[in-house]
C-alpha cells in the first residue's frame, strides 16, 4: 500500500494498492497519530508514506519511522490547481481539500515508483514468480535490496527457510 497522509486540525489519509487503485480516503478532526495508525492497519501495511508538501511534517515522518516505510515527498510545492488536476478522475470521493492533499500525495508517489512496479512485473513474470511481486516491492523499498535479482534471492531463500521449518 501506499499511503498519504495530510496532518492537521482535519487529518486526512489516502490508501492506495500496489496497482493505484484508491483503498480509502478518509478525514477528520482532531486524529491522534495512534488514530491514523490504527486506520492505516485496518487495510494492510504500507511500504510507501507521501506527504504533498516538500517539507514534511514531523507526524508524517514518526509514522513513516513507526511503520519503517519509505518517505515520499515532491520535490518542490505543488499547487493546490495542481494537486486538483492530479486528483480530478476522483472528485466524486473527495469530500475537502484535505482529502484532496493526501490523495494528490499518495498518486504522485505511486507515479513515481510505478516504472519499478512495471519491470518488477515484467521480470517475475518472465520467470513465473509473479506470486512474490509484492515481497520483492518490499525488499526493494522497504528493505533496500540493491537491485531485483538481490531481492528475488533474498525472498526465495525466507521461502525455503519458512517451508524447512514446517
Amino acid at each position: 500500500m501506499i499511503v498519504g497522509i495530510d496532518p492537521g486540525v482535519t487529518t486526512a489519509v489516502a490508501i492506495l494498492d500496489i496497482n493505484g487503485n484508491v483503498l480509502n480516503l478518509h478525514s477528520r478532526r482532531d486524529m491522534k497519530k495512534s488514530d491514523i495508525i490504527n486506520h492505516i492497519l485496518k487495510f494492510g501495511n504500507p511500504i510507501i508514506i507521501s506527504s504533498d508538501v516538500d517539507v514534511v511534517p514531523k507526524t508524517v515522518e514518526n509514522i513513516a519511522r513507526k511503520f519503517g516505510c519509505v518517505l515520499y515527498s515532491p520535490d518542490r510545492q505543488v499547487s493546490f490547481a495542481q494537486k486538483k488536476k492530479i486528483t480530478r478522475d476522483y472528485s466524486e470521493i473527495t469530500k475537502n481539500h484535505h482529502e484532496i492533499d493526501a490523495l494528490s500525495a499518495c498518486m504522485k508517489a505511486w507515479k513515481h515508483y510505478r516504472p519499478m512496479f512495471s519491470k518488477i512485473g515484467y521480470i517475475l513474470k518472465k520467470f513465473n514468480k509473479q506470486e512474490i511481486f509484492l515481497e520483492i516491492i518490499s525488499k526493494l523499498i522497504k528493505d533496500k535490496s540493491p537491485n531485483i535479482e538481490s531481492a528475488i534471492i533474498a525472498t526465495e531463500s525466507e521461502m525455503i527457510g519458512i517451508n524447512t521449518l514446517r
